[in-house]
């Protein structure tokens, strides 16, 4: 009876041995068979997802080529670099036309008191005065025409005046003298020199003609002289 209650419980205990090494195994197999399909798998993306994706890959690289080169020094692209030249070519344009350059002009304005006319003349600034600043032509104008006075001044011109008491240079005079029709010729003076003395006295001319002798009448050349003498003594 001994030996057959032995037997029972060695019986058991090999059966509970048994089961705790087949749960254990089926516990093993459970577990590496889980992380060897996480392993193993691949999720699935859609054809529209992965060309989401390329697309991405692709527009970051060209973020990072435009940005930095393999140095990882910084790269600036074309079109920043076409924008600073030409924000530096204009800035030169712009220098330049704040200089003297070889189109700028002296303007003279000189009025003569005699007449009250203004007889104008320009000319261009001499080579050495290009690329001056507007100060500098200012300087140069100011110490080289002190008798005249500064009317308008930029780096493409200068406008002078001045007041003369004389008559225009090289014009003609016609004026009454002692009675008579008489021609001078103006200096370089503005002096007037006489020409000559016609014998066409002034009792033959109506006052308004005896009013612009006793004035004056200036002309610029000799043959405008002529034809007014001939008109006076018709």
């Amino acid at each position: 009876m001994y030996y057959n209650s032995y037997k029972k419980r060695r019986k058991r205990r090999i059966v509970s041995f048994f089961s705790v090494i087949l749960l254990l195994s089926v516990l093993t197999y459970g577990y590496f068979s889980k992380n060897n399909k996480k392993a193993d798998e691949i999720p699935y993306i859609s054809k529209g997802e992965e060309n989401k994706s390329i697309e991405k890959i692709k527009n970051i690289e060209k973020t990072d080529k435009n940005d930095k080169n393999d140095g990882g020094v910084e790269i600036v692209s074309e079109k920043i670099l076409e924008d600073n030249l030409t924000n530096e070519e204009n800035q030169d344009d712009l220098r330049k036309k704040e200089l003297v350059n070889k189109d700028t002009e002296i303007i003279f304005n000189i009025l003569y008191k005699k007449t009250g006319e203004i007889v104008k003349d320009k000319v261009k600034v001499p080579i050495t005065l290009v690329g001056m600043t507007l100060r500098e032509f200012q300087d140069y104008i100011e110490k080289n025409y002190s008798d005249w006075k500064i009317k308008n001044i930029s780096t493409n011109f200068v406008t002078l005046f001045k007041e003369k008491d004389g008559y225009i240079p090289n014009y003609y005079l016609i004026q009454n003298k002692d009675g008579y029709i008489t021609i001078y010729k103006i200096n370089e003076f503005g002096e007037k020199v006489l020409y000559q003395k016609t014998e066409i006295p002034l009792s033959v001319l109506s006052e308004v003609d005896k009013h612009k002798l006793e004035k004056g009448i200036l002309v610029k050349s000799l043959d405008e002289v002529m034809s007014i003498i001939e008109d006076y003594s018709s």
